[in-house]
């Protein structure tokens, strides 16, 4: 029986994580996780699945869920309360399903204390990246990946080895918005919001609509797999159902496939170097009759194209793509700037905040914070 700690269980990740461990309750139990605002997902997870911990980091809703809670569950407060688990409790697995750059502190933990990563959180590898690998590689702490995409990657390059490999193609839905011909500016939130294949929360929903969610993802793809930006390339494939595919230097591809649907991806992380029969992940292979593949337009999606330059420029740039991102994908939520404006936050971000010198993960975890209240404190002026 192997512990699991979901840091974000409320949202679609560790919703489906709570699937898989129900389905494979024989194997592996919740002890802990986290939750922000979500009161009614939270009392759900501590009745259903009695955990030792509940971690909740909105100070409203840790005191409704404490004054509800009538169960042997220990109720903490505030991302520092998990960290601290991280590091004295005894976990086997840690899955990061944390949105955004709050992650990195989850993800950084987990690697000092050598448990077994498994990773729905890119951004600690976009902004982290450097320091999380090399801690990763000294202290031999295993890094999963649970994105599909790179998921998928990690499955197929099984079948060879590094230098035999000549590229990673990273496959994007495209969006609602890969063929679409009205004016990019005058899109809505609605429209964004509405994603044709995957059912997820609305920041990463926002990201997969301009396509920076693949940008970030080329970035942690380099970070995971140690293959330069020029030989990982984005491809949309709109029915997602191929995940990624992996090309080798003999001119063979080999594409992992699979349903749009996550528990795949989570289950894999948790069982591997084992694969384990599923009864909630079907896939019928004769449902989809048409398979097509499209070089995405990087003059409409700009943010794509940024999250490559920042990648190639280094931990600093990135650090400052991401948090004009997150800061970007708010304003537009609250309707306060156009879709396209994303790209202009972003870009503006990275040109005045991206040349610095980190020394250590902190000094990221700062800069990080300090970018977004910066450009939001800018933003309030106008």
């Amino acid at each position: 029986m192997k512990s699991v700690f979901i840091a974000g269980a409320t949202g679609s990740i560790g919703q489906n994580a709570l699937e898989v461990i129900e389905s494979q309750k024989n194997d592996f139990k919740l002890k802990a996780f986290t939750s922000h605002s979500n009161f009614d997902k939270t009392i759900n997870i501590i009745e259903q699945f009695a955990p030792e911990y509940a971690v909740i980091t909105s100070e409203e809703n840790y005191n409704r869920v404490l004054s509800r809670n009538t169960t042997q569950t220990k109720i903490l407060y505030g991302l520092k309360e998990a960290v601290k688990l991280i590091r004295d409790e005894k976990f086997d697995i840690v899955l990061n399903s944390i949105v955004g750059g709050a992650g990195l502190e989850v993800t950084w933990q987990t690697v000092n204390s050598q448990k077994r990563l498994c990773l729905a959180n890119k951004e600690s590898l976009v902004i982290g990246g450097d320091f999380v690998m090399k801690k990763a590689r000294e202290n031999s702490c295993e890094i999963l990946p649970v994105d599909s995409e790179h998921s998928a990657l990690f499955q197929c390059m099984a079948s060879g080895v590094e230098n035999e490999i000549e590229k990673l193609w990273l496959t994007a839905s495209g969006g609602p918005f890969y063929n679409y011909s009205g004016n990019f500016s005058e899109i809505t939130v609605a429209q964004a919001l509405k994603h044709p294949n995957w059912v997820m929360g609305r920041k990463i929903t926002i990201d997969s609509a301009t396509l920076m969610n693949k940008g970030l993802e080329v970035i942690e793809a380099y970070h995971l797999f140690s293959i330069p930006f020029s030989r990982i390339d984005v491809i949309i494939h709109p029915e997602s159902i191929i995940h990624s595919i992996v090309e080798f230097i003999d001119g063979n591809f080999i594409a992992q496939l699979g349903p749009a649907d996550m528990k795949g991806p989570i289950q894999y992380s948790f069982t591997w170097p084992d694969r384990k029969k599923s009864s909630n992940h079907k896939f019928d292979i004769f449902s989809k009759n048409k398979l097509n593949l499209i070089k995405p337009d990087t003059d409409k999606f700009r943010c794509l194209k940024l999250a490559y330059e920042a990648g190639q420029k280094g931990i600093s740039y990135c650090t400052a793509l991401n948090a004009s991102n997150e800061v970007g994908v708010e304003l537009f939520l609250d309707n306060k700037i156009k879709f396209t404006q994303i790209a202009e936050i972003i870009e503006s971000g990275i040109e005045k905040y991206g040349n610095f010198k980190p020394q250590n993960i902190y000094d990221v975890i700062e800069k990080h914070q300090e970018i977004k209240e910066t450009l939001r404190a800018v933003r309030s002026k106008k």
